[in-house]
């Protein structure tokens, strides 16, 4: 006959093993149904953190979908295979894809960190650093992730800091050149390009400085067919995109103006080709005050 200390033993082994069960199988239906709300708001950073907390919990851990892993797969091949902010930019996008589908991985969100700084964007960078910070338990990695956020933190007022410099070196630029008028030599079959400087004009909630290009020829104006308006945003050199899509206007990101003496130098972009057009000729248009 068995003894009735082991048989309490037996009976309360096995009801702290249902009540374990019961627990976890509590715990995965929470974890389910807030990784279902967090896909209809991925916004909700404090839902996020409290996936990543909750999931360490559950024994075992849950399954990574096949969805997530194959995303994993292509955000680790463009990165390895990334040479500029935008290849990596592409690869955030495949990881970004990657926790939509598995949120609790820490280690997705430590990858996506070094990748956004990679892409020069660190903001994105520290709030995803944040979110593995979240997860993590062991000391030594607490505070490499807590310098990581630091460095990020560093690289950010630096970054603040140099676009302030250039916004007041731009402007300054922009008053200097306004209202003057360039030419450039002696075009072919013949007349030249003439270019008018004016500003500032509010446009769309912008400040813009246009450059009205015209070919000139047997001493008139050639409107139609070669008025071309560069416009450029005091704060970000880029016309809004709404002036963008108008014919009369061609639009270019980050192209810039630049002087030496009385010549003004125009670089034209690679990104949106305007060389063909009369009258550019080329890449760079160089006219004379």
């Amino acid at each position: 006959m068995m003894n009735p200390r082991r048989k309490l033993l037996i009976l309360l082994t096995a009801l702290f093993s249902l009540s374990e069960n019961v627990c976890a199988q509590t715990q995965r239906e929470q974890l389910k149904q807030m990784i279902e709300q967090l896909q209809k708001a991925p916004s909700d950073n404090a839902l996020r953190e409290r996936i990543i907390k909750l999931a360490p919990a559950l024994k075992p851990s849950p399954a990574l979908p096949d969805t997530a892993i194959a995303f994993e797969g292509r955000a680790q091949f463009a990165f390895r295979n990334a040479k500029s902010e935008d290849d990596f930019v592409v690869a955030a996008r495949e990881y970004e894809k990657a926790v939509a589908a598995a949120p609790w991985v820490p280690g997705y969100y430590s990858d996506l960190c070094t990748i956004y700084e990679k892409a020069g964007k660190l903001e994105d960078a520290k709030r995803h650093c944040g979110f593995y910070l979240s997860g993590l338990t062991d000391s030594a990695q607490i505070t490499d992730a807590k310098r990581r956020i630091a460095g990020l933190e560093f690289g950010i007022e630096n970054a603040k800091s140099e676009q302030a410099a250039f916004e007041v070196k731009f402007k300054s630029f922009l008053r200097k050149i306004n209202g003057a008028v360039f030419r450039s030599g002696v075009l072919q079959p013949s007349g030249y390009l003439e270019a008018h400087v004016t500003g500032p004009h509010a446009r769309g909630g912008n400040t813009v400085y246009d450059l009205e290009a015209y070919h000139v020829r047997d001493g008139r104006r050639q409107f139609a067919a070669s008025r071309h308006i560069y416009g450029y945003d005091i704060a970000l050199a880029f016309m809004p995109a709404t002036y963008c899509s108008q014919k009369a206007i061609v639009c270019f990101g980050r192209g810039i103006f630049s002087t030496e003496g009385d010549t003004l130098t125009i670089e034209l972009p690679l990104e949106k080709d305007v060389t063909a057009q009369p009258p550019f000729t080329g890449r760079k248009v160089i006219l004379q005050r």
